[in-house]
């Protein structure tokens, strides 16, 4: 006889229970014990208490789906036989399943004819990360030898696509006189083929290319299909750190997600002619860190810049400042004696209104410069003023 129909739904999610035909007139509750406290009340289909008997026979009760990505969905089909000699009748309780269970296309009581099978679907989706996932729906007979059928589906979840060597690239110091390069992998283990459609950077002279990643390389990450990503800075960037936001945008469509995206940051620090040193700068990011004062008072920092190779005067061409929050001069010092020139560079942050200018709203200042080493420097000050 032709399968009829079953379909057990695994969900990550808790799902209401809906049970069709037969099933359910049965109570979904817990097992109560008798008054007298003799035995457990039996759950599941009444036995009979003599022959003949239906026989369960289910082929395979467990599906390794092996690796998913989160927000995917699949599906395996069961078949539960009734090799016996009487009906077969199923039942699920939600109360003793990890998972919701609909019944379909049974007879009306919710049986099996001896010879009759019955096909099951069990269907997930995933919702979230989980190094091994393991579901199963429970369904019991009557028959005295399988009195329960467990249907188990698990497996491994994975990310649809893995970065290397990760969210940041470190560039390290960047050269002045040749392109700065620094090359990563988009691999995925779960997904057997994807492409990279388009990408954006936060900088438009910053140079993003990628290539199909040879066989080898794929099996030694264990990866079904990637890209080998390489990242071209040039040469001129300003003086400071340097920093730049990427994203990849793929063609892989993951549940409501449309388009699945990337997003990395490459940093690095361009050093040069020009050395700045005073309380709270912190030269490794070229960040001045002014901390909380009253916005009332206002703040002023100075800081010792240290010019070499430049036989004129150093000249303060510009100022360019992401929220103007704050006033900028340049002194040079014209007792310092030493083999480089010494300039103070006063940072006033003048008393008004309160300001948060910490981490990613901290300022961001581009001192235009007439040193040809050096034609372009940014300074970030770090401040709170309450």
């Amino acid at each position: 006889m032709k399968p009829s129909g079953v379909v057990l739904c695994v969900v990550f999610a808790a799902v209401a229970l809906a049970v069709t035909v037969w099933v359910g007139r049965y109570r979904a509750e817990p097992p109560k014990l008798l008054t007298g406290g003799d035995k457990p009340v039996e759950v599941g289909p009444p036995i009979a208490p003599t022959g003949p008997y239906p026989k369960a026979v289910v082929d395979q009760t467990s599906h390794d789906f092996g690796v998913m990505p989160v927000g995917a969905e699949g599906k395996h089909e069961y078949v539960i036989r009734n090799e016996g000699d009487a009906d077969l009748v199923l039942m699920a309780r939600k109360e003793d399943t990890t998972c919701s269970c609909t019944f379909g296309e049974l007879s009306k009581d919710g049986s099996l004819k001896p010879g009759e099978s019955v096909s099951v679907t069990l269907q997930w989706k995933i919702r979230a990360p989980s190094p091994r996932f393991r579901h199963m729906a429970l369904v019991r007979t009557n028959d005295p030898e399988h009195k329960t059928i467990e249907l188990v589906v698990e497996g491994d979840v994975d990310e649809a696509l893995r970065l290397l060597p990760g969210p940041t690239w470190q560039l390290g110091e960047l050269s002045s006189s040749e392109p700065n390069v620094i090359s990563g992998q988009l691999f995925s283990t779960v997904i057997d083929k994807f492409e990279i459609e388009r990408h954006t950077t936060s900088r438009p002279t910053t140079k993003v290319e990628w290539t199909p990643m040879s066989p080898e390389t794929l099996t030694s990450v264990k990866g079904k299909c990637g890209y080998e990503i390489k990242v071209t800075v040039p040469p001129d960037v300003p003086l400071g750190p340097f920093a730049d936001n990427i994203r990849l945008m793929t063609d892989i469509a993951i549940g409501e997600e449309p388009k699945h995206e990337i997003a990395f940051e490459i940093k690095g620090m361009r050093a040069g002619p020009l050395e700045f040193i005073g309380t709270g700068f912190h030269a490794e990011a070229n960040v001045l860190m002014m901390g909380e004062f009253p916005a009332a008072k206002g703040k002023e920092a100075v800081l010792s810049l240290f010019v070499r190779d430049l036989q004129e005067d150093l000249v303060l061409k510009d100022i360019k400042q992401q929220f103007n929050s704050v006033e900028i001069s340049l002194q040079k010092d014209e007792k310092f004696a030493g083999k480089a020139q010494r300039y103070l560079l006063k940072i006033k942050v003048p008393p008004g209104a309160a300001q948060n200018r910490q981490r990613k709203n901290s300022e961001k200042i581009d001192l235009f410069l007439n040193h040809p080493g050096a034609p372009e420097v940014r300074l970030i000050v770090d401040f709170l003023a309450v």
